[in-house]
C-alpha cells in the first residue's frame, strides 16, 4: 500500500505514544516538528546507501560557457528530479574524471559526447519500497522520541531499532541487481598457490 508523507510521519509520531498527524500544517506541536524536519530525514535516508529504487540516469545538457580551469566543458546538474548524490558521469558508458561546482557538472568532454550522469534523487513517495519505508518510520521514531516526546532513552531504542531495519532494507536493496557471476577457473588458480 502506498503512503503519502503525512501517513510515515504519522505512523513514526504514534510509534512514541504522540498523535497522529493529518497534515504538516495543522498547527500542533506533532505537525510543526514534522514539517521542519521530515524531509532532511528523508533526504539523509536515502543518501544513505545507493538506493536502486532512488537511482537515476539522465543525458546532461551541455552549458555554453565553460570552466575557468582543469576542465574542458560543464553541464547542468539534473535538477528533475532533483539530484541528491551524483555518483558517476560516462561517456559511452565508460566513466569519465568530474567535479560537481555549485549547480555545475565539469569534465572533459567533446561537443558530440553524450555525457550521462548516474545519481540519487528523492523519488515519490508511492514508490518507496516497503523495507525502506519501514526502516524509515522507526528512524523518524528516533528523532520524534527526543522532539516531540522528550524522552531520551525512548529516542535510544528507536535509533536502535532503525539501524536494524536499515541493515535489514539494505540487505533486500542488494539484492536487486543482476547476480555476478564467478569465475571459477580463476578461483581455482587462486587457491593452487
Amino acid at each position: 500500500m502506498a503512503l503519502t508523507d503525512v501517513q510515515v510521519a504519522s505512523k513514526a509520531l504514534v510509534l512514541i505514544g504522540a498523535n497522529p498527524i493529518s497534515d504538516f500544517d495543522e498547527g500542533t506541536t506533532e505537525s510543526k516538528i514534522a514539517d521542519n524536519i521530515y524531509e532532511t530525514i528523508v533526504e539523509a535516508a536515502l543518501t544513505r546507501i545507493r538506493w536502486r529504487f532512488a537511482s537515476g540516469q539522465q543525458q546532461l545538457s551541455r552549458l555554453v560557457s565553460t570552466p575557468v580551469s582543469r576542465y574542458d566543458a560543464a553541464y547542468q546538474v539534473p535538477n528533475s528530479p532533483p539530484l541528491l548524490v551524483l555518483h558517476a558521469v560516462t561517456v559511452l558508458d565508460t566513466p569519465i574524471k568530474f567535479d560537481r561546482y555549485e549547480n555545475h557538472i565539469y569534465c572533459d568532454a567533446s561537443e558530440d559526447d553524450i555525457v550521462v550522469a548516474d545519481y540519487t534523487y528523492r523519488p515519490d513517495t508511492e514508490y518507496w519500497p516497503p523495507y525502506f519505508t519501514r526502516a524509515l518510520i522507526y528512524d523518524l521514531a528516533g528523532i520524534f522520541a527526543a522532539a516531540v516526546a522528550q524522552r531520551g532513552d525512548l529516542a535510544e531504542h528507536y535509533e536502535k531499532r532503525a539501524e536494524m531495519h536499515s541493515s535489514r532494507a539494505q540487505n533486500i536493496e542488494s539484492q536487486q541487481r543482476t547476480t555476478k557471476r564467478v569465475n571459477q577457473r580463476k578461483n581455482l588458480i587462486e587457491r593452487r598457490f
